[in-house]
């Protein structure tokens, strides 16, 4: 009998040491169809979870995270809307995806980011001013980048540094200046071009305090006063504005180099301009309102200014033809701002 003695014990052991240790949690699998990571995740609550190289939606992902433990923390990297996307990044670009980006996709993305600072989403249209200036009020410490409807025609990515409406004389869906408060959002730019609009009144220029260049020709402006705060403005063109008749404040703006005041006939005083000693060109075509005196006075305060007082359209002589200006126009097409001292990349 002894000879089983042995090999009974050794069972007894064996069934009191299961006994004693549970069984070891299920392993997660590597996951890359979402309907059965769900199913897996409903099954086992895991308290942490972590995703490699899946191609699983944000609110997917958010999903997932809702039916772990409660508490639970999922990493993960994703590849979704033509990124990869990992639950540690701070900035997230979406711009390369073509897949349509809703709010609940943006939200998300917050949710599941702890460290998310800035998120840009600005060639999606989707995502309108109604739903995104509510967002940017919530999520006070996250930067939006998106696409700003300024009105039915004209949009504005919110981190462009320069940009143009290109409109023409007679074109329709023209900007108004209670439309142009919406660049408060737009807190980057360098280079505006506004001609061919509605524009009465500046204010909005609080939101434009780095302006360097600025077209406002063919308007309705008046009053002038908020130009005479933009100290960096290089290059200024307000011709065809018929109300105006005093642009004493443009005197303020000593750096301008370029500046077009052309077919506005109620200005009649120039002396203001006679601090601008950095000019090296002026317009002053089509200023019926100018006396000989007025202009002769000009000339020699600016000796060395390139200077037209003629008959001829605002842009005439080669207004638009300098190497600055051409600069500027890559600028306005491309929405980012480069110093005419700086060289283009096409270059």
């Amino acid at each position: 009998m002894r000879k089983h003695v042995l090999p009974l014990l050794l069972l007894v052991t064996l069934l009191s040491g299961m006994l004693c240790f549970p069984a070891a949690a299920e392993e997660a699998p590597k996951f890359k169809n979402y309907d059965k990571a769900l199913s897996w995740v409903k099954k086992n609550h895991p308290a942490e979870l972590t995703l490699e190289d899946v191609r699983f939606k944000p609110r997917e992902l958010l999903n997932l995270r809702a039916n772990m433990a409660e508490g639970g923390v999922l990493h993960f990297s994703t590849f979704w809307c033509g990124t990869t996307i990992t639950d540690r990044d701070t900035y997230i670009d979406l711009n390369k995806g073509k897949v349509s980006v809703s709010q609940a996709d943006v939200e998300a993305l917050i949710a599941l980011c702890p460290d998310l600072k800035k998120i840009r989403f600005s060639a999606h249209r989707n995502l309108s001013n109604k739903i995104m200036i509510p967002m940017i009020e919530k999520y006070p410490d996250i930067e939006f980048v998106w696409l700003l409807s300024l009105n039915r025609a004209h949009v504005i990515p919110t981190d462009a540094t320069a940009y143009s409406t290109f409109n023409n004389p007679n074109d329709d869906y023209k900007l108004r200046s209670s439309d142009l408060e919406l660049l408060r959002y737009v807190p980057g730019l360098k280079g505006l071009d506004l001609g061919h609009n509605s524009i009465t009144t500046l204010e909005w220029l609080r939101y434009c305090p780095d302006l360097e260049f600025l077209i406002l020709a063919d308007n309705w402006i008046s009053d002038v006063t908020m130009i005479g705060t933009l100290s960096h403005l290089q290059y200024l063109e307000i011709f065809l504005n018929e109300p105006l008749a005093d642009i004493s404040p443009i005197g303020q703006c000593t750096e301008l180099l370029d500046l077009n005041i052309s077919a506005n006939n109620k200005v009649t005083d120039l002396t203001a301009l006679d601090s601008l000693q950095k000019l090296e060109r002026m317009w002053g075509t089509r200023m019926y309102g100018l006396t000989d005196e007025t202009k002769e006075h000009f000339i020699a305060t600016h000796p060395d200014t390139l200077t037209y007082f003629t008959r001829y359209h605002s842009t005439e002589h080669g207004w638009r033809k300098h190497e600055r200006y051409k600069h500027y126009i890559w600028c306005l097409k491309n929405k980012t701002w480069i110093p005419f001292d700086q060289p283009l990349p096409s270059k």
